[in-house]
């Protein structure tokens, strides 16, 4: 007995060695930080560091036991006799997004944020993580081929979109199939709903602000090279990035779309879908950042964004003379955006960002148009302080300056409740318009406040001032919000404010719209409550629910009289529900909205917006499934749309077309909408790179639901024009 103990002293003495060694995320070439490492049969141990890194001593006859949460158990035994090794763990859930919503309660209590990364797998979502908004609650879907989003009853230009805080004009493709970002190029996503805080403004709805991925401070995972590319049955695309120089960092990409064509093909075989739409995008985007020194980081963005489209409607052409021919369509823009962050302290630091940019729209029906080319310049800036303990305080502004050409040959057309009279009947106005310009500045002040530092209560208080040039308008917004730390899993939040919005360009127009016209403005209510039940990384949950409450006025309303006149008023109710469950492999998510939007004006008696939906219900549940597979469902029913409908046609003889008679505004509701999409992603993961092959499905049952009501040219039928069919997408991505 005493000889063997001596042989294995003699034996562990001689032979020991240190062996250094980094854990990696296997496919990903990740370090992966407090991985556990036991060698046996000694059970001596050691934890990596955040580089990845571990060190522990080893015999030739060691065997090695890797351990973290969230990935598989690792047992190896040392092949050769490398002083260092390099260790792949396989992430247990493969495909790690998820759907998490978090609020920012630091920040403002009424903003939600998306980690960029967290729903890029979502069925419906054909890999986009922006799109993840549109099941949020509170998010009404938009009919047809909408790109744009509609947050708690308001109209769709109540929402403004920001790229790193700078306005865009748009965050969605044609057709709302995918936004103007590489999700490989995001952050996190802002998202910001009824009573939002005093840095942002111009926007009776709400704010959507895209948030370009940052590695500054830079961490281990930002030192090392990646790539990826993509294609499938709709786009093409890649994204790279990679260190620059000493601390500093570069990431591009850029995607196409050919979805307009295989869209057309489907058009051509399927009689419900009564307009064949061909779009096709482009968009680049480069993010580089660099750490000047210890107190002030760089940063600058550039995005392209190109979309055209061509609708080909099968059978109005001919119903009006004006209108034959084809409809086309194109949105450009661009923005370079410089950002300086100065840290003067562990209590003060100052934000500044600049982004130049243009926009360019040109759309042609037959011998319509209307061609605009506006230069765009917009600032940024704040300084925050934290003045005491519980105490913090923003002092910034935002101003946006545009100088725009327009030329157009439009027709002065009556139009109400969505629908428009033939434009034969109207008078065409043209204009050239130069050098047309426009201010915008917005000033503000914001608070966080806690009574102590001890107290369960925190206080939002901010004021906004804006400044409109075309409607020569000073707008006072107070604003003010309060959140309640009933429990540590458990808060309650108030949000209030006064919010203004100027009008675009068209309606100020004195050779089209009204230049007496104002800007519109809007009071915010909401009240809502969060309990978080997550326990770890594999279980746990978290439920909110809230009301929200909007009353708006001096909306802008077309008549007959004026073309267009502050004459509207507005409000919107609700009550929105979200609950998220995970217990490994499985995650479910829920989305409820209970909502009634309504509008008013001196000619009319209260009647429904035309973006109300009374009920919303969104269901989402994936599993994870062993050899890195996928599956995901999500089910979506929503109130059908409301219509106007017209009840007869009076001819024109003069123009040869019937003029359509009007119902009640918005009396009619189609059919209800649901759809059920199906998503499975299936990954073969190597020590260095992953390939992924993603099957999505929208529309899985090839519902036919309908979008908006078709009349004949006398106005005396009409027929439902149905939606997108069963839409199948396949696709392969590999990232390295």
């Amino acid at each position: 007995m005493i000889f063997k103990y001596l042989v294995f002293f003699l034996s562990t003495s001689v032979y020991a060695a240190t062996l250094n060694g980094v854990v990696f995320e296997k496919g990903m070439k990740l370090p992966v930080e407090e991985v556990s490492v036991v060698e046996l049969p000694s059970k001596t141990r050691a934890v990596s560091n955040s580089k990845g890194e571990f060190s522990i001593e080893v015999t030739p006859s060691s065997k090695l036991i890797f351990q973290k949460a969230g990935f598989e158990k690792l047992e190896t035994e040392l092949v050769g006799d490398s002083p260092k090794q390099n260790i792949y763990l396989n992430r247990l859930s493969g495909i790690e997004y998820e759907t998490t919503i978090i609020s920012d309660e630091k920040k403002d209590p009424s903003l939600h944020k998306i980690r960029a990364r967290e729903a890029i797998t979502l069925p419906g979502s054909a890999s986009d993580a922006i799109k993840a908004i549109q099941n949020l609650p509170g998010v009404n879907r938009t009919p047809g081929f909408s790109s744009q989003i509609v947050i708690q009853g308001s109209a769709p230009e109540d929402t403004r979109y920001s790229i790193d805080g700078h306005e865009v004009p748009l965050m969605f493709h044609f057709g709302g199939l995918s936004s103007v970002l590489m999700p490989e190029l995001l952050g996190d996503i802002d998202f910001y709903t009824a009573g939002y805080q005093a840095p942002f403004g111009r926007a009776l709805g709400g704010i959507i602000n895209a948030n370009t991925l940052s590695e500054t401070p830079l961490t281990e995972s930002s030192k090392i090279s990646k790539g990826m590319a993509y294609f499938d049955l709709f786009n093409v695309g890649g994204a790279y990035s990679t260190p620059v120089g000493e601390g500093s960092h570069l990431a591009i990409g850029a995607r196409a779309s050919y979805v307009g064509a295989i869209l057309k093909q489907i058009a051509k075989n399927n009689d419900n879908f009564n307009l064949t739409v061909a779009p096709a995008f482009q968009d680049f985007t480069t993010v580089f950042e660099t750490p000047i020194n210890d107190h002030l980081k760089f940063k600058i963005t550039g995005i392209y964004s190109n979309d055209t489209a061509e609708f080909l409607l099968k059978e109005p052409i001919g119903d009006d003379p004006a209108l034959r021919g084809s409809f086309s369509n194109s949105t450009t823009f661009y923005r370079v955006i410089p950002q300086m962050e100065w840290i003067h302290s562990a209590k003060s630091k100052t934000h500044f960002s600049l982004g130049l940019g243009q926009d360019i729209i040109k759309t042609k029906v037959g011998d319509i148009f209307f061609n605009l080319n506006s230069k765009a310049f917009t600032t940024r800036g704040d300084h925050e302080i934290q003045m005491t303990p519980t105490w913090n305080q923003v002092l910034g502004f935002d101003h946006r300056y545009s100088w725009s050409d327009v030329a157009f040959s439009l027709p002065q057309v009556y139009s109400s409740g969505g629908v428009l009279n033939p434009i034969s009947t109207g008078d065409t106005q043209t204009a050239n318009l130069k050098g047309v310009k426009s201010h915008q500045l917005g000033l503000y002040w914001n608070h966080r406040l806690k009574p102590s530092t001890e107290s369960l209560w925190t206080i939002f208080p901010g004021i906004r001032f804006d400044y409109f040039t075309l409607v020569t308008d000073l707008q006072a917004s107070p604003r003010f919000s309060v959140r309640y730390q009933y429990h540590p899993d458990l808060a309650f939040t108030f949000s209030s404010g006064r919010y203004a919005q100027a009008p675009s360009e068209q309606f100020t127009s004195k050779d089209y719209g009204n230049p007496n016209i104002k800007s519109t403005h809007a009071y915010h209510l909401s009240l809502k409550g969060e309990k978080d039940l997550s326990e770890e990384w594999s279980k746990g949950s978290n439920l909110t629910s809230g009301v929200f409450g909007k009353l708006m006025n001096q909306l802008i309303l077309s008549d007959s009289n004026t073309i267009y006149a502050n004459k509207g008023n507005g409000s919107a109710i609700g009550w929105e529900n979200s609950v998220n469950y995970k217990f490994y492999p499985y995650t479910l998510y829920g989305a409820y909205t209970l909502s009634r939007s309504t509008r008013w004006d001196p000619a009319n008696t209260v009647y429904l917006s035309r973006y109300d939906q009374t009920h919303y219900l969104t269901l989402i549940a994936s599993t994870e499934l062993p050899r890195n597979w996928k599956l995901s469902a999500r089910f979506r029913y929503v109130t059908g749309a409301l219509t106007t409908p017209i009840t007869s046609g009076v001819f024109d003889s003069d123009n040869d077309v019937y003029i359509p008679i009007r119902g009640g505004l918005y009396s009619s509701r189609l059919s209800a909408f649901s759809s059920l999409d199906l998503r499975a992603d299936k990954r073969w993961v190597y020590d260095r790179w992953v390939l992924s092959l993603y099957i999505d499905i929208q529309n899985a049952l090839n519902r036919s639901n309908p979008e908006s009501v078709q009349y004949s040219f006398d106005d005396k039928t009409n027929v439902n024009v149905a939606g997108l069919p069963i839409l199948p997408t396949i696709g392969l991505k590999g990232e390295f």
